[in-house]
């Protein structure tokens, strides 16, 4: 598919319905697929639109079938989520809202890190976007569209679990922000965390895409939490020190899906 999608152009009848047939065993559309056929030339566009949206699927090795696995059993996960929310949400600033499956927040909510006080309010926004994307994926018939939406919610909904599971294992008096600064010790803890993000970066990103993965199992998951987590540390300590970040490496941590706050300055490579 890639090969023929690659090519400058498509002129030849046979060419064109070559397109078309890979186009038939994605979708099943035998109507598209006369139609194509009456004027080859006169559809090459519709073929050429239809298999790129199926390209990205194909090359991430899902078959249709797998993209509806994989929607049936999220949505089924996020349908028991959405049915627990407590009613009133939706007029809520988002520092109030009610989340699902949750008690509420921490008895010692305020006296907690602003970074992990943060948590509930960040995951309050993402529940939005899953809720905004889990309805959106109900509605979708085609599987080329549905795993594009499904990915991106698959990640928010990770992201939105991993995160609540670092704010109930937080223990408040870890932080050493109370200690006397020590110059020496802060260049060491940020030679460290530069270091530790540099070796475990790459190794995160790929951790992360196992992890989504169709059938991935719950070690997969739980593994890369666990480093998200550590990776995340680390580079709290990098912004508590005012540290610049580059934008390949915000890029590489966004997309192992580390949060950065949004006015991180980036002129500079750490």
């Amino acid at each position: 598919m890639e090969a023929w999608l690659s090519k400058p152009e498509h002129t030849d009848d046979s060419d064109i319905m070559e397109g078309a047939l890979m186009l038939l065993q994605l979708n099943r559309n035998r109507s598209l697929y006369m139609t194509v056929s009456t004027c080859p030339k006169r559809f090459v566009k519709t073929v050429e639109y239809e298999l790129r949206k199926f390209l990205p699927m194909r090359k991430q090795g899902k078959t249709c079938a797998d993209v509806r696995r994989e929607a049936d059993a999220l949505l089924k996960e996020l349908k028991s989520a959405d049915d627990a929310e407590p009613s009133g949400n939706e007029s809520k600033p988002v520092e109030e809202m009610d989340l699902p499956l949750r008690s509420g927040k921490r008895p010692d909510h305020d006296s907690l890190p602003e970074n992990i006080k943060a948590i509930w309010t960040e995951n309050a926004e993402r529940w939005k976007k899953i809720k905004e994307l889990y309805n959106i994926c109900l509605h979708i018939e085609q599987p080329c569209d549905l795993a594009e939406n499904l990915q991106v919610l698959k990640e928010t909904w990770y992201k939105y679990k991993s995160e609540f599971d670092r704010y109930d294992s937080y223990v408040i008096g870890d932080e050493t922000e109370e200690k006397e600064t020590d110059p020496m010790q802060t260049a060491r803890d940020i030679a460290n965390a530069r270091a530790y993000i540099s070796k475990n970066l790459d190794r995160l990103i790929s951790m992360k895409s196992a992890s989504l993965a169709d059938g991935a199992d719950e070690k997969a998951i739980k593994d890369y939490q666990s480093l998200l987590s550590s990776v995340s540390d680390r580079v709290q300590i990098l912004i508590e020190n005012k540290q610049v970040m580059g934008d390949d490496l915000k890029k590489k941590l966004t997309d192992a899906g580390v949060t950065l706050p949004s006015e991180q300055p980036s002129e500079t490579e750490l």
